[in-house]
C-alpha cells in the first residue's frame, strides 16, 4: 500500500476546500451577463410599470440605447414577466448570429396574441425588419425589439449609462469589496472609466474584471 495516499488525499481536499473559498471575481462573465442581473432604472420605473406601459403601447415597442446600456438585460427580465402570462417566441441576435429561428412564413403561423421578442432588432435587413412589423400587425403579435438605431415603433425604455448607474451596479456586483469600498469610487474616475468605454457599461465591467485578477495593483484610470 502507497503511504503517501493519505497524505495526497489530504492534500487535495485542501486544496478543493481552498479553492471554494476563495471569492470568485465579481465581475466575471457569469456575474454580468443579462439574465444574470437586474436592470436598473434611472427614472423611478420598474418591471411592472414597463410591463402596464407596453401593454398601453398595444404590444408593440422597441428598447432603444447605445451598446452595453442595459437593453439585453431589461429585455430578459420582460420576457419573464411575459412567460408567465402568454407563449413567447424570443431570437437572440449579435454580429455573429444574424438569422432568425424562424421563417418569415413561419411567423404566418403563428397563433395569434404570441409576442414576437428580437434582441438585436437591427442586425436584421431593412426588408426583413420591415415584413416583421407588418406581420406582426396584420396577425395581432406583440413585437418587442432591443435596438441600437430607431426603428419607427413606440419607444418602450431609451436605454442610457450614467456615473451614478455604474457605481450602484459595481456597489451590487462586488458585495465583498473586492476592488475596494465602492464609496471610494469618484464620480471623475466614474465618468473616465465610462468615457475610456464610450459609455459601454459591459466594457467597464470587464476593466475591472482585469483590475481584480491583477490584484488591484493598476490604476482605475490613467493619470
Amino acid at each position: 500500500m502507497n503511504s503517501n495516499m493519505p497524505y495526497a488525499q489530504s492534500t487535495e481536499k485542501t486544496l478543493q476546500q481552498a479553492k471554494a473559498c476563495t471569492p470568485t471575481n465579481p465581475f466575471a462573465s457569469k456575474h454580468i451577463r443579462p439574465d444574470a442581473n437586474e436592470y436598473l432604472f434611472a427614472d423611478g420605473s420598474s418591471i411592472d410599470s414597463t410591463v402596464a406601459r407596453f401593454n398601453q403601447l398595444g404590444h408593440h415597442a422597441q428598447i432603444i440605447g447605445p451598446h452595453g446600456t442595459g437593453k439585453s438585460t431589461l429585455l430578459y427580465q420582460l420576457v419573464e414577466q411575459f412567460n408567465a402570462t402568454g407563449n413567447v417566441i424570443l431570437a437572440k441576435l449579435n454580429s455573429s448570429k444574424t438569422r432568425l429561428p424562424f421563417s418569415l412564413p413561419g411567423l404566418l403561423r403563428i397563433p395569434g396574441k404570441t409576442l414576437v421578442v428580437i434582441d438585436g432588432f437591427e442586425q436584421l435587413p431593412t426588408w426583413k425588419r420591415f415584413t416583421i412589423k407588418k406581420i406582426a400587425h396584420a396577425r395581432k403579435l406583440g413585437l418587442l425589439v432591443t435596438t441600437h438605431e430607431d426603428q419607427k415603433m413606440a419607444t418602450l425604455v431609451r436605454t442610457a449609462s450614467s456615473p451614478q448607474t455604474l457605481k450602484a451596479i459595481i456597489r451590487r456586483l462586488d458585495r465583498n469589496q473586492r476592488l475596494g469600498p465602492t464609496d471610494r469610487l469618484t464620480e471623475r474616475e466614474l465618468c473616465q472609466l465610462l468615457d475610456i468605454c464610450d459609455g459601454n457599461v459591459r466594457e467597464v465591467l470587464f476593466r475591472l474584471y482585469d483590475r481584480v485578477q491583477a490584484g488591484n495593483v493598476t490604476p482605475l484610470v490613467a493619470e
